[in-house]
């Protein structure tokens, strides 16, 4: 009897919350990295399915949303009704285009000979995002008169000329965007239940092995008192 209570005494010597902490950090961190190699798997299929619905995305969109453009509306030039126009624009902009597994954005540019100049967008459209290469490609659909898509990076352009009656040269100059999402790294609601599971794993985790950390010191306080 004695050599199983000192046995047992062996057993239970350390540093009980060292250890604890120990255990509760490699389980947490466990499963933070099956989560992220989960995630990520997941991630890469996304992305591969939203790359092959993008461009075919673009060309939808621009075709339904070109419709509403009115050349004769891009023609005012009085101020207070050309701000009119642009806002009454970029709210239409607004409602056909919402957050999704794809990001999509619009904007209507004012052709003037070959120059376009940018009139109106929805918010999510980013002017900055506009480079060299895609200037390039603008001019070449202004030039042409035919629509055009292109694969920049991480997202599709769709250029759509738009004529008046009778005229050959576009008045104006449609640019749909859909970007692809590779990651979610935007807000949505996987991400969402993601950091909420996480959230609920850890403090289960914590709370588990404190108090299990709590009934072994109080064992081994136990076991010596009684050795």
């Amino acid at each position: 009897m004695q050599e199983g209570k000192l046995k047992y005494k062996r057993l239970q010597i350390g540093h009980i919350w060292l250890r604890t902490v120990i255990e509760i950090v490699l389980i947490i961190a466990a499963i933070v990295v099956c989560s992220y190699l989960t995630v990520r798997s997941y991630e890469n299929t996304f992305y591969e399915a939203t790359k092959d619905s993008a461009r075919e995305s673009t060309q939808q969109l621009s075709h339904s949303v070109s419709g509403a453009v009115d050349p004769e509306l891009l023609e005012i030039t009085d101020p207070k009704r050309e701000a009119y126009v642009k806002d009454y624009y970029s709210e239409l902009f607004n409602a056909c285009f919402t957050d999704g597994s794809i990001l999509n954005s619009c904007a209507v540019y004012r052709v003037s000979g070959s120059d376009a100049v940018f009139f109106a967008s929805c918010d999510g459209y980013d002017l900055s995002d506009i480079d060299e290469k895609k200037l390039a490609d603008i001019t070449s659909a202004v030039t042409t008169g035919q629509q055009m898509s292109c694969s920049y990076d991480d997202a599709y352009y769709t250029y759509t000329p738009v004529f008046k009656d009778g005229q050959t040269s576009p008045c104006a100059l449609l640019i749909v965007s859909s970007q692809y999402m590779n990651s979610f790294d935007y807000n949505s609601l996987v991400m969402e239940r993601l950091k909420t599971i996480a959230i609920f794993s850890g403090l289960m985790i914590i709370v588990y092995y404190s108090i299990s950390g709590a009934v072994s010191a109080y064992k081994k306080r136990k076991a010596v008192s009684v050795g």
